[in-house]
Formats: structure tokens, C-alpha cells, sequence
């Protein structure tokens, strides 16, 4: 067990710049991911978050983990860095599926990428799309995972599922579907008025 926390902590430091690795235990409930949406989790997890991205894992990151991409920004990329496919929010759902694979393959830790299934979907109340990937790690494992993407506000949310084709992507893709099922766009609150203004 000590382990495979030491590998997930590796692993999440490789991915998001070698930054110390703050992790927070999330109690299930209603989370508010972003100022745009919340969603509801039957379980609880640990949580790590790194400018716009936030990741939840219960077992580790390199098992299974659940990534919402938080307001990605027209000529910003998906994890931040200088090399991978830049957002535009011109893009259609084909492109973005596209951005998805051609960053994961830019991190050099995911040789194959593949979309199985693109198709419309809600996120929410908002527009947007779903799609299925499998990927093969560059240890030769396989892994299946989903997105659901939507552009609101011209910039890109997208809650992405990540797990090992073996026992983990079964044992996590009910909740994952919950989560989708649970998003609500957060209600902005009005200011009250004061006096005559």
C-alpha cells in the first residue's frame, strides 16, 4: 500500500510540473467544482487542484482518477504547458476530442490514444458533448476513459474519467455517470439594492 501511494505521488508530480503535491479529502455531498456548475458525489475522495485543473482519485492517480478541466481559455492548453495543442473556442466537438488526445500524447506518457464513441450530450443545463477513449500508458497498460465536454462563456469545462481497463474503470464509471447526471449551474446572486440605487 505505502507503495503505490509513493507511485501515485511520482506520477501526479510528472504531470503537473513537479510542484509539491497538496492533497485535501473530499466528503461526499454537492461540491461546487467551479463558479459555473456543481455536482454531486456518492463517495469520498482526495483532491488535488493546480490552477485550472482539479483531480479527484480515491485509489491514486495512476489507477483511477476523475479531471475537471476548469475554464480553459482561447490559446490556453489543456495542462498548462508551452507544448501541447492550443484551446480555441471556435473549435467543434471533433477538435476538441482531437485537443484531448493530442495533449495526453504530448505528455509522452500516453503513446496510443484512441476515440472510440463521440455524440451529443448535455452538460447540464448546458450544451455539449460526450466521448470514450482508450489509451495505452507507456508501461503498456491499458486504461478506458470518457469526457464530458461543454464551452460556456467561451472557455472549456470538462469533466474527464480515467481508469485502468482492468477492475478500476468498472468499479468507477457508475460514479462517473452520477457525476455527469448531477451537474447544475450555479445560480449567481444578485446584489440587493440599498436605498435609491
Amino acid at each position: 500500500m505505502k507503495l503505490l501511494k509513493k507511485l501515485s505521488v511520482v506520477i501526479i508530480l510528472f504531470q503537473f510540473g513537479g510542484c509539491a503535491v497538496n492533497y485535501t479529502h473530499l466528503k461526499a455531498g454537492r461540491i461546487n467544482v467551479t463558479e459555473a456548475y456543481s455536482v454531486s458525489t456518492g463517495i469520498d475522495w482526495s483532491q488535488l487542484k493546480k490552477g485550472k485543473i482539479t483531480v479527484w482519485t480515491a485509489n491514486g492517480p495512476n489507477l483511477e482518477r476523475i479531471t475537471f478541466f476548469n475554464g480553459v481559455e482561447e490559446d490556453e492548453t489543456l495542462f498548462g504547458d508551452d507544448k501541447s495543442i492550443k484551446f480555441r473556442n471556435s473549435m467543434n466537438e471533433v477538435e476538441i476530442a482531437e485537443l484531448f488526445v493530442g495533449s495526453l500524447k504530448s505528455s509522452q506518457k500516453w503513446p496510443k490514444a484512441k476515440i472510440n464513441h463521440l455524440a451529443p450530450k448535455t452538460f447540464g443545463s448546458f450544451d455539449g458533448f460526450y466521448f470514450e477513449i482508450d489509451l495505452t500508458s507507456e508501461d503498456g497498460l491499458s486504461y478506458k476513459g470518457a469526457a464530458s465536454c461543454s464551452i460556456i462563456d467561451k472557455k472549456l469545462y470538462s469533466i474527464f474519467f480515467l481508469a485502468t481497463e482492468l477492475y478500476y474503470y468498472k468499479k468507477y464509471n457508475g460514479e462517473f455517470e452520477n457525476i455527469l447526471s448531477s451537474i447544475e449551474k450555479v445560480s449567481k446572486k444578485k446584489n440587493k439594492s440599498l436605498g435609491m440605487f
